[in-house]
């Protein structure tokens, strides 16, 4: 909710009304002098500008109608991770595989983000955990200690607090393939 005062003075007194719903007017006074603090309630309204009017109006009068515009911009931060999915094949021991997640904020305000695995796997690594977006991520992913064959799954998880697309899930799969598979 943002708050927003405006000062009216008209010596036959005076009423603000406004059309938009969300737009929510208080008047302190309706005499001679007086401030009609609006709160601007972005609760059911989409990300970007909207604009509206408040009205002040002469009390008993037709006449003395002054139009007052309102503008709200509610920004929203819109998490865009690439790419969505990273796979790793590996036929010999030893390997370390490097890749790179790339965060981005695909919408307005700022976007602030935190890294996780979800299983703590210990052969998958990240570079950073914790960021503002444009960033990158550097993640290793190593078969050591992996000794057997099969496939071996873990996520990345991204979070960013009041994005659109948080938390976002970057499945990551390690395979291990005989000679010859």
């Amino acid at each position: 909710m943002r708050v927003a005062n405006l000062a009216v003075s008209n010596a036959a007194g005076w009423a603000a009304t406004s059309g938009d719903p969300w737009i929510h007017i208080t008047s302190t006074n309706s005499g001679s002098r007086g401030t009609v603090r609006l709160s601007l309630d972005p609760q059911n309204l989409e990300p970007g500008l909207h604009e509206g009017i408040v009205t002040v109006q002469e009390r008993d009068s037709e006449g003395g109608r002054v139009s007052v515009p309102v503008n709200f911009l509610i920004q929203q931060p819109v998490l865009d991770v690439q790419p969505g999915d990273l796979t790793f094949t590996w036929r010999s021991t030893n390997v370390v595989f490097h890749d790179t997640l790339y965060i981005a904020n695909e919408g307005t305000g700022p976007l602030v983000w935190a890294a996780t695995t979800e299983h703590q796997s210990s052969w998958l690594t990240l570079s950073d955990t914790a960021g503002t977006a444009p960033a990158t991520i550097a993640v290793r992913a190593s078969n050591e200690g992996l000794s057997f064959f099969g496939t071996f799954k873990e996520t990345i998880i991204i979070t960013a607090p009041g994005a659109k697309n948080s938390p976002t899930r970057i499945e990551v799969t390690m395979k291990r393939r005989r000679h010859g598979d």
